[in-house]
């Protein structure tokens, strides 16, 4: 992750929020093997939301300012491709002019989910891993498995809650701090999680890791 200072440069005295994009699991296993495809997937987020903010602002010149964090991982270090974006609420007219992505809180996420579905879907196509057929098919679905997520704010002057957000958005699969190193072996010693869980995690957390280097 980057030190805090340029984390702090990356931002634009402006408000933000996070941005939280998810894919169905039929589509996730996709990207194990193919590791160019997350990339993708960011690219087509990035122009998912700005297209997102032109149509709802009426500006089409309008650029977005936006830091995409790809996480391959889920709560248990399982494959999980996903992606956060700190997007500027709103964007800049060419004359540097702000102007606000307007409707938050109450932003329509479900038109900019349908959006990136079709989009993602698309993609998909392009690169031969479906048929036009199965997409189509996948737009028929009526819980389709995608889902955005834009509810979390960060106000212009609390750089202290964006660096934060900006650290957890950049995490890693599983936290160091609850590790114990014995003999060469880690085990962790406390996630805060049921005991079964607990017992998967311990039982494989190397195995689980893996992927995500």
């Amino acid at each position: 992750m980057r030190p805090p200072t340029q984390t702090q440069a990356l931002l634009t005295p402006r408000p933000h929020r996070q941005v939280v994009l998810t894919i169905p699991k039929r589509l996730r296993a996709y990207s194990l093997f193919r590791r160019s495809l997350v990339g993708d997937l960011a690219r087509v987020a990035a122009r998912t939301v700005t297209a997102a903010v032109r149509a709802t602002t009426g500006e089409a010149d309008l650029s977005v300012g936006i830091i995409a964090c790809l996480q391959t991982h889920g709560s248990l270090a399982n494959w999980h491709p996903h992606l956060h974006l700190v997007v500027t609420d709103g964007g800049f007219r060419p004359d540097g002019t702000f102007v606000r992505w307007p409707g938050w809180p109450g932003h329509d996420t479900a038109r900019l989910t349908e959006a990136f579905r079709r989009a993602v879907l698309r993609l998909f196509v392009r690169r031969g891993l479906f048929a036009e057929d199965q997409a189509a098919g996948m737009l028929q679905w009526p819980h389709s498995g995608f889902h955005v997520h834009a509810g979390v704010g960060v106000p212009e002057d609390d750089r202290a809650f964006a660096l934060r957000l900006a650290r957890y958005c950049a995490r890693n699969p599983i936290a160091v701090d609850p590790l114990e190193f014995l003999a060469r072996v880690a085990v962790p010693v406390a996630l805060g999680l049921d005991v079964e869980d607990r017992e998967v995690v311990q039982g494989g957390t190397v195995g689980r890791c893996r992927p995500h280097v």
